[in-house]
């Protein structure tokens, strides 16, 4: 078929357009075709062939161009917006500048086009292909990209705010100044990502992937971090106040001079980060990892560090007052004698016993510890104290076994509590369940035909096995009444019975069998590291 002249073309549109129709040209070959500045608007160009076509500063608003190929096709300033370029391939297309807004460009591919300074403000790009593309400037508002592919694409100062960017793989693009304030990037990939100076205030970045990225100066204020990836990640002089970042992976990160003034770092895995001269006022620390880490004159005032791992953490010159350090090992921190006090510090007895007593006097007179409570933390570092604690997890049919295991860990000087699994979901008991808050326990699970069956058990399995991997010390001890756990099928009792010591309780009624099970399970629980100094 001979391909049809511009003047033919532009016949059809406006004899389409008197009828209040849309122009048919599907399928055209009309590549190469010099189109520049006419009026196609509302025309189906669907599967038609546009690829290296001039259509500078054309107009095809509302067009459909579903399945197109514009590949290498010129549409500088063009007017696209609420057209249809769905599965379009606009390969090494130019879009400078061109208007886009609204228009719906699922799966479409734009490897390497340039759409700089181009309106794209709401248009719906999920599934795109945007990999290697030079977005410099580009206004993607409130557009949805998810599950996009925007691989070492240039979104230099783009405009992403309010966008959907959820699952989208963003990995070494340039988003350096960008604004993506409350964007959706739940669960994307940037990993290797430049986000230097860029703005992501409320953005929802949920377990998002932000290894080795680059987020130095950026402005995270209120931003929702739970569960993100930031390994390596640099964050040197980045805000994040009032930032959430609930068991989010910062192994590792460079955040020296960041704010996370009142941020909320719940079981944060800070461990090898350096914190050096950051802001660290009213930030929450439950439960996280600070192993290895710089906190070289940080700013600590009214913290909260209980449940802290501190093995190797350096808080020399560290400036506190009002910070909270209940049940963790000060033994391990270093430079407590040149921390800074700006006024009293609470530091509770299972920190003195955790920590052997072994915290310098200078320190504990800084937090306004008493005379007494100094000269008995001295007399405890000139003993071999130990200190080990446990809960003991059961549900309702086991808590005979439970309350014998909870007298005798008593008796010899083990310290415990009761677990039960909670009656209903609004127990008036307010039964805890392991979290931030024991993060550092040990827990002694009891199995058997009933409590294998319980969801509730099977989730206190789950926490305590990811606390495991956070602290790299041992917490689960589970105990078994019968054999259900070696014939177990569900994938994660199979495991525990395969790669965990599982106490033998079965015969816990005779006292010679239960003294055999009980007193290995005694001597593991007071040897291991966890709750225990």
């Amino acid at each position: 078929m001979t391909s049809p002249t511009r003047k033919k073309v532009l016949q059809i549109v406006a004899a389409a357009r008197k009828k209040g129709e849309a122009a048919d040209l599907i399928g055209l070959d009309l590549s190469k075709m010099d189109f520049s500045g006419a009026e196609l608007g509302g025309a189906n160009l669907s599967g038609a062939d546009l690829s290296q076509a001039d259509l500078n500063g054309a107009n095809l608003e509302a067009a459909i161009l579903i399945g197109a190929d514009l590949s290498e096709a010129d549409l500088r300033r063009a007017k696209l917006n609420q057209s249809d370029l769905s599965g379009t391939d606009l390969f090494k297309a130019d879009l400078f500048g061109a208007n886009l807004s609204k228009a719906k460009l699922i799966g479409a591919k734009l490897i390497r086009a340039n759409v700089i300074e181009a309106d794209l403000g709401g248009a719906n790009l999920s599934d795109a292909d945007f990999s290697w593309t030079d977005a410099t400037q580009v206004n993607l508002h409130g557009a949805k990209l998810s599950r996009a592919n925007l691989i070492r694409a240039n979104l230099t100062e783009a405009d992403l705010g309010r966008a959907d960017l959820r699952m989208s793989n963003i990995s070494g693009s340039s988003l350096s100044e960008a604004n993506l304030e409350q964007a959706n990037l739940n669960h994307a990939n940037l990993d290797g990502a430049d986000l230097s100076q860029a703005r992501l205030g409320r953005a929802n970045c949920r377990q998002v992937n932000l290894n080795q990225a680059n987020i130095s100066n950026a402005d995270l204020t209120q931003a929702d971090l739970t569960g993100a990836k930031l390994n390596g990640a640099n964050l040197v002089g980045a805000t994040l106040v009032q930032a959430s970042l609930h068991g989010t992976d910062l192994n590792g990160a460079s955040l020296s001079s960041a704010n996370f003034e009142q941020a909320e770092l719940i079981q944060t895995d800070l461990s090898m980060a350096t914190l050096n001269k950051a802001i660290l006022i009213g930030v929450d620390f439950s439960g996280a990892n600070l192993s290895g880490t710089d906190l070289y004159g940080v700013d600590l005032f009214d913290s909260n560090l209980n449940e802290v791992i501190f093995e190797g953490t350096d808080l020399s010159e560290a400036r506190i007052g009002g910070t909270w350090f209940g049940n963790v090992n000060l033994a391990q921190a270093k430079g407590l004698d040149t921390v800074e006090h700006s006024g009293p510090s609470y530091v509770d007895l299972r920190t003195i016993y955790r920590s052997r007593g072994k915290i310098p006097e200078k320190f504990l007179r800084g937090t306004g510890a008493a005379d007494a409570i100094i000269d008995y933390a001295a007399s405890l570092a000139e003993q071999d104290v130990r200190y080990a604690s446990c809960y003991i997890g059961f549900v309702a049919e086991d808590e005979e076994v439970a309350d014998r295991l909870y007298g005798d860990f008593q008796q010899n000087g083990l310290r415990c509590w009761l677990l039960p699994e909670p009656l209903t979901s609004d127990d008036s008991r307010k039964v805890p369940s392991m979290g931030p808050k024991w993060a550092s326990e040990k827990l002694v699970i009891i199995l058997s035909e009933g409590s294998m069956q319980s969801d509730w058990l099977q989730n206190q399995v789950s926490v305590a096995l990811k606390q495991e991997t956070k602290a790299k010390a041992t917490i689960l001890f589970p105990i078994r009444l019968d054999a259900t756990i070696t014939d177990a099928e569900a994938p994660w009792a199979a495991e525990l019975g395969r790669n965990r010591t599982v106490y033998d309780f079965s015969q816990w009624q005779t006292e010679e069998a239960y003294r055999q099970a009980f007193e290995p399970l005694l001597r593991e629980l007071e040897a291991t590291d966890g709750g225990a100094i």
